[in-house]
């Protein structure tokens, strides 16, 4: 029963020791502090003369980050009436083949589902092949339409019309222009279109 007496005694000692004694421990410290202070920067001003304290103080200057350089701003753009991806992309990078990377940053799984309203992201990217103004199509397949109009049927968009009429699916964009189609997916069995030779 006794031992628990004299170790509370001790610990009560030591805090009257550490008490009584801490305006010189903190003078101590201080002290300490501005010797190491002063010893970098008198260490900061040799470097220049000896390579050796150039490395001694390089092992206990603290290394500041680089600065980060700001974001740029994330454009948004905010669905019409009437647009979908392509269209978006080719106003927005030049180029309507920027459409999947849209659809990519929004996480868009069907790119013709784009309503007016909507909040899109327009990631920071290059423009990928340019499709704005004249397309020029270099021949990919066998071309099987020769007139210059085409009466639509069941089951054809403009990418199949176009590449049975240029041999090249990417000419669609040249037809779309031609016949003002606004919306490419909005074709139907019976419409006449003009192909441009």
């Amino acid at each position: 029963m006794a031992r628990p007496k004299k170790e509370n005694r001790a610990s009560h000692d030591l805090s009257e020791r550490v008490q009584s004694n801490l305006p010189a421990l903190l003078i101590g410290i201080t002290i300490i502090v501005v010797f190491f202070v002063l010893s970098v920067s008198f260490l900061q001003k040799s470097t220049k003369k000896s390579p050796v304290l150039k490395k001694v103080t390089e092992l206990f200057t603290v290394k500041k980050k680089p600065a980060e350089k700001p974001k740029e701003a994330e454009k948004v753009y905010v669905v019409r009436e009437g647009d979908y991806l392509w269209l978006i992309a080719e106003q927005s990078y030049g180029s309507g083949y920027n459409a999947y990377d849209i659809a990519k940053a929004n996480r868009i799984e069907n790119p013709d589902l784009v309503v007016p309203g909507q909040k899109l992201k327009l990631p920071k990217v290059q423009a990928k092949q340019p499709t704005r103004g004249a397309a020029v199509g270099a021949a990919t397949g066998a071309v099987t339409i020769q007139q210059q109009n085409y009466l639509v049927q069941q089951g054809d968009s403009l990418w199949k019309v176009a590449q049975n009429a240029y041999g090249d699916g990417y000419m669609w964009l040249k037809i779309s222009q031609a016949n003002n189609i606004q919306n490419p997916d909005l074709i139907y069995p019976g419409q006449t279109l003009v192909l441009p030779k």
